[in-house]
């Protein structure tokens, strides 16, 4: 029998060439659901470890807002502390008083020249 498919009667030959072609698209078809179900997996590994990071910087935020938040109410205690240490001369409230007695004298002179 010869290997020529010219020489073989075309109904045989075309079913040859029909049975390969299935064959094929079951291969590529095969292939192309295991390469699909490959890519889902990674991008599904790939979220997860986004999810892991972003978790994580989440927990290093809340971390370091406490501590923020310890640092400042030090500071306001601190503060707090000198400011009771502190006192005020009396001048010191006859200079505010003076302020704002000249404030108001300024407002009232604008005022008054519109």
């Amino acid at each position: 029998m010869s290997a020529d498919p010219r020489a073989a009667e075309p109904g045989l030959w075309h079913e040859a060439l029909r049975v390969a072609d299935k064959e094929a698209r079951i291969g590529e078809d095969a292939w192309m659901a295991t390469s699909a179900v490959a890519i889902l997996e990674t991008r599904l590994a790939r979220a997860n470890a986004a999810r892991i990071a972003l978790r994580e910087a989440v927990r290093v935020r809340d971390v370091l807002l406490a501590e923020q938040r310890v640092a400042l109410a030090e500071r306001d205690k601190a503060l707090l502390d000198l400011g009771s240490t502190v006192r005020r001369s009396p001048l010191d409230h006859l200079a505010h008083l003076a302020r704002r007695a000249r404030r108001l004298a300024g407002r009232v002179y604008r005022s008054l020249r519109r």
